[in-house]
């Protein structure tokens, strides 16, 4: 499984890019800090799984419980968090902490009533599906004033939607482990999405500046 291991690594990797970029919110706009902070938590959460996936595929099995608890977190709560950041960009939110918390106390209850009717699967796809038709649409908004950050968004929403609806995570594909698909897929479409957000509220930022 040493495989498996190795692209959860690069998973960990690109996520971590991506919350390192997002990380540096001197370079954003005062309102674009806290959504940025939103998706920031969104790309750690992926990052976590994805590095207690390398600990658990390539060292020891002891850590397949909590690899499965952020899995699960990043599974329901990731997508939806980086989709609110961008959703703020087109259409501001003017959201404030207590609903960011409120958006993550929704999705742990999602998840919850999910497990209890054995129907998480189900209703991650229908998360996904809505979280990045919520990216994608923001993309066709800017597609002429910002050709690029389109690009960013349908490379990255592409990444996903292949994962999830085509690749899946079980058996194999072309005699690929589709797990190992599935990562690197993921991996393509995080890097993809967090440069392009970061990308898009620096130079937002720089705006800014000039029109003072």
């Amino acid at each position: 499984m040493t495989s498996l291991a190795v692209s959860d690594a690069i998973l960990c990797c690109s996520c971590s890019y991506s919350a390192f970029l997002l990380l540096q919110q001197k370079t954003f706009a005062s309102d674009q800090r806290l959504p940025a902070t939103a998706a920031l938590v969104g790309f750690i959460l992926m990052s976590l799984a994805a590095f207690f996936g390398t600990l658990y595929y390539g060292f020891s099995p002891t850590w397949a419980d909590i690899h499965r608890l952020f899995t699960h977190a990043a599974t329901f709560l990731a997508l939806p968090l980086i989709a609110g950041a961008y959703a703020h960009l087109a259409w501001p939110l003017n959201w404030r902490k207590p609903m960011w918390g409120r958006l993550i106390i929704a999705m742990m209850i999602c998840f919850e009533i999910a497990r209890r009717f054995q129907a998480i699967e189900t209703t991650y796809t229908v998360i996904g599906i809505i979280s990045l038709l919520v990216i994608l649409l923001v993309g066709i908004k800017f597609i002429r004033q910002k050709p690029t950050f389109f690009i960013y968004i349908l490379v990255g929403s592409a990444s996903f939607s292949i994962a999830g609806l085509v690749i899946g995570t079980h058996g194999y594909l072309a005699g690929f482990l589709r797990l190992d698909l599935f990562h690197y897929l993921l991996a393509l479409g995080s890097l993809s999405l967090g440069t392009g957000y970061f990308l898009f509220i620096r130079k937002q930022r720089k705006t800014h500046h000039l029109s003072i």
